[in-house]
């Protein structure tokens, strides 16, 4: 098993602000209007190491390739790695995405370069007291 992970929200709730996009390396785009965003525009920003995208829903970052992975297979990756494929050093998630469920079978199209050895245990999980108030 992976690393502690950041669950995620339900498909349904990503579904109401984010939609795939084949325009943006983040892979996604805002489904709506609002004060902040416009509808059709790149959804997400590089972390300040400018390792991976993330995305901000409701004070509360979420690393962009595993929403994707969500919204394109509707299988959330759960405390299981989303890794990018061979080649992908600009961490594009237009491109094919892999979950790593069995770090001992791990297919030949991802580099290996992806996996690292994950050192720490579990963090306690944040209670969510936002969830139901965000949307």
């Amino acid at each position: 098993m992976a690393r502690y992970i950041k669950p995620l929200l339900d498909i349904d709730e990503f579904k109401l602000w984010l939609r795939l996009s084949d325009v943006y390396p983040s892979g996604l785009e805002w489904a709506i209007n609002d004060a902040w965003r416009l509808k059709g525009q790149q959804a997400g920003r590089r972390t300040g190491k400018k390792k991976y995208w993330e995305v901000t829903l409701c004070n509360e970052a979420f690393a962009c390739h595993r929403v994707v992975y969500l919204l394109r297979t509707g299988v959330d990756p759960g405390n299981f790695d989303v890794v990018h494929s061979q080649g992908n050093e600009d961490k594009d998630n237009r491109k094919d995405l892999f979950l790593i469920s069995d770090p001992d079978n791990i297919p030949a199209e991802v580099s290996q370069g992806n996996m690292r050895i994950r050192v720490g245990g579990f963090r306690a999980k944040k209670k969510r007291e936002w969830q139901n108030t965000c949307l």
